[in-house]
């Protein structure tokens, strides 16, 4: 099947700063629009209310023209990121698409971004998850993620963040863009296709996570069933990303990374990582404390306090490893031992806390053959 059947899910709480973009970059798109659908979901925002009428004003009179057919779906309360995306996927398994694109509110699409995508699905069967080079905007000759990094010890993170474009470099040293895969830690939420049969069968977004490392869970997910997570470099997404100070923010982060690595990890894995894990945790604490973040430090700590999160923990992880066909030698091959984003470096981080890391990982990988 030559194209394929997309369904296009833009999650909104609020679009009216960048709809017309969105609108602009998919009416452009050369993939074949018969076999696309732009799946809006609407997830009522606190501060700016819901945006169903300005949608359907906006978006409806397009649909089957300048647009693919267009389906808005209005959820009547804010459902967060993953369960406002899960509203969109249940409507594409539902009704039998072929793959899935997550599709941030404030990004939009080069013109030949799904094409490409598909081509490195059907150059790569055992692809599970997709993302284009995710650019910054309006910074766009600068990177926003080449494909999402995956710390050993569950920190998920944005890979050649500010990186230009130019300086780019494939594996093994090639500069410049390839229509070919490059296999990554996990592909970003923010721009991610996915095989709707995948999704229909090992699950859809864990709603538990609410949103950070949710797409780290579900790269993991299917790395752990044999599928691989690709960049396709040559594929071009834009988006206006800011790294949000948000506190809670660090609550779900944190709690979240400790959720995935406790579900994914083998029992003899996580005590080989305990003493760095443990030292790591003291590090946060008392970062946490000098800049200001501490009382969700310790709210994610306290979430570990509660038995009927353990046993929720507990059976998410039985179900994982029951299911599990790889190794976590291979889990792991494409695991970092530093973090590198601009937005948390510092000079402990830098001389002290990721040469400390790289390190204990090398002696780990050595020491794991199960």
């Amino acid at each position: 099947m030559d194209h394929p059947k997309i369904a296009i899910i833009y999650l909104s709480y609020n679009p009216r700063p960048y709809i017309d973009r969105v609108v602009k970059s998919i009416s452009k798109t050369t993939y074949k629009k018969e076999q696309l659908e732009f799946i809006v979901v609407d997830n009522p925002h606190p501060e700016f209310g819901g945006a169903g009428e300005f949608l359907k004003e906006k978006l409806l009179p397009l649909s089957g023209g300048e647009l693919p057919r267009v389906k808005i779906i209005e959820n009547k309360e804010n459902l967060g990121f993953a369960r406002g995306n899960n509203v969109g996927i249940k409507y594409a398994i539902d009704n039998g698409f072929d793959y899935v694109f997550l599709h941030n509110q404030d990004g939009f699409m080069g013109l030949d971004c799904l094409d490409r995508m598909i081509n490195l699905f059907k150059m790569e069967p055992n692809a599970g998850t997709v993302q284009p080079m995710v650019m910054l905007y309006p910074e766009v000759s600068k990177i926003n993620t080449s494909g999402n990094r995956y710390h050993f010890l569950g920190f998920g993170y944005c890979g050649d963040y500010k990186k230009k474009l130019e300086d780019f470099k494939q594996p093994g040293g090639r500069q410049g863009m390839q229509s070919s895969g490059i296999k990554i830690g996990y592909a970003s939420g923010s721009a991610m296709m996915v095989r709707a049969s995948l999704l229909k069968k090992y699950g859809i977004l864990d709603e538990d996570l609410e949103m950070y490392h949710e797409d780290l869970e579900l790269g993991l997910r299917l790395k752990s069933k044999g599928f691989d997570n690709f960049l396709v470099s040559s594929a071009k997404f834009y988006h206006e990303y800011e790294f949000s100070r948000n506190k809670d923010k660090y609550y779900l982060m944190e709690r979240n990374r400790q959720m995935v690595i406790l579900m994914y990890y083998k029992w003899r894995t996580l005590f080989l990582f305990m003493p760095m894990f443990v030292l790591v945790e003291v590090g946060l604490i008392l970062y946490s404390l000098v800049s200001g973040w501490y009382k969700e430090k310790f709210r994610a700590i306290g979430y570990w306090l509660c038995i009927k999160n353990w046993k929720n923990v507990m059976k998410k992880r039985k179900e994982v490893q029951k299911n599990r066909r790889i190794t976590d030698l291979k889990l792991l091959e494409l695991a970092t031992a530093e973090i590198k984003f601009e937005g948390v470096d510092n000079f402990i981080l830098k001389y002290i806390g990721n040469p400390v890391m790289k390190g204990y990982f090398w002696v780990a990988k050595r020491l794991i053959f199960w």
